[in-house]
């Protein structure tokens, strides 16, 4: 697993006769970054950072694909206690990865960001089985998908960073996220914020933390990953097991589903699609149980509230791994392929925009 650094940056070579150029240190955009893109195909990107010395001018530009670049373009500065900070933004164009440059004093470029990109971002939250609990860890197998734990960024690959509830096993995620960049073509970034044996009360805005240890809820930290993001295309929800076996009703659920997305849209100030799985599946539950969950999820759709997810219920036998709840790592297959198959028809078929 190949973790972002904060800062990459390229030492230049001085000009003959003259001394080391000062050496910027890029807070963002970083290694493995993707930017959320727009409904125009690409997004404004934000350049930060700081240098140790003072300079007169400092430039960016993106190389986009072989010798394509965007123009020079100066960032603002700033004086501190600790020399100088910078900050711009910059239109990019879908796609990636690219090169962040910068540019002192119209000298020598220095590469300070190897590889980001502007293509889609999912969230994917839940319970368990959106999580690392399936058995057998999935490869990251395509270099333009990443994963987000809140602060830094990843080559995707299991385990997901960033769950709440530490688990180090396997996901659907990286097959999932490989079928949807080979679909669109751009970066994909991920987002796991997942925590076992939950029910959709757990993640009520009211819920208080977890423990007495923790400073955050389960919503705060979706919500905290959401706003570091900047946005996102979609967050994938696949929960619905605890309430099952809690004998949450179907009002009950729809109620505390709505909350959430409503508190969620309204405190960060962004309507994020949500794409919900059919799911409700615990051995030896009674079916009445499992179908009011069903009903729940099934309103979701019919109502407009969340997009069609795909249905995990009926993964069974050799799909699922021996405690007959988790996947198998033939089933985290199915299930990267299923979320892809569902994302794809209700985000990328039904719409006129990538």
């Amino acid at each position: 697993m190949i973790r972002a650094q904060t800062v990459v940056s390229l030492v230049a070579i001085a000009l003959a006769g003259a001394a080391c150029a000062p050496v910027p240190q890029v807070e963002t955009p970083v290694d493995y970054q993707v930017i959320q893109r727009d409904s125009d195909g690409g997004a404004w990107v934000e350049v930060r950072g700081s240098l140790a010395s003072s300079t007169g001018q400092i430039e960016m530009s993106v190389i986009l694909a072989g010798e394509d670049r965007t123009p020079w373009r100066p960032l603002s500065l700033a004086t501190g206690a600790g020399g100088q900070q910078f900050r711009g933004n910059l239109r990019v164009p879908q796609g990636g990865w690219y090169q962040l440059q910068l540019r002192l004093d119209g000298g020598r470029p220095l590469t300070v960001v190897s590889r980001f990109g502007v293509g889609d971002l999912f969230i994917l939250a839940g319970q368990s089985n959106a999580t690392n609990t399936g058995s057998g860890r999935q490869p990251g197998v395509n270099d333009r998908v990443a994963m987000f734990d809140g602060e830094h960024w990843w080559r995707a690959a299991d385990p997901m960073v960033g769950v709440q509830d530490r688990s180090r096993d396997g996901s659907p995620w990286p097959v999932f996220g490989d079928l949807i960049q080979r679909a669109t073509g751009v970066p994909v970034g991920l987002a796991s914020v997942g925590h076992g044996n939950t029910r959709i009360a757990d993640w009520h805005p009211r819920r208080p933390p977890v423990s007495a240890f923790l400073d955050s809820s389960r919503y705060t930290v979706l919500r905290r990953r959401l706003q570091a993001l900047g946005g996102a295309r979609a967050i994938l929800w696949h929960q619905g097991e605890s309430d099952a076996r809690e004998g949450t009703g179907t009002d009950a659920y729809v109620r505390d589903f709505n909350d959430l997305r409503q508190a969620l849209a309204g405190d960060t100030g962004m309507d994020v699609p949500w794409v919900v799985a059919r799911a409700s599946f615990l051995p030896g539950l009674k079916p009445d149980a499992m179908a009011a969950i069903r009903r729940a999820q099934e309103f979701l759709w019919r109502e407009g509230l969340a997009l069609e997810g795909p249905t995990t219920d009926d993964m069974q036998g050799s799909l699922r791994a021996r405690d007959g709840i988790h996947f198998s790592s033939l089933g985290l297959r199915m299930h990267g392929e299923l979320w892809y198959a569902a994302v794809w028809a209700a985000l990328y078929e039904r719409s006129a925009a990538p």
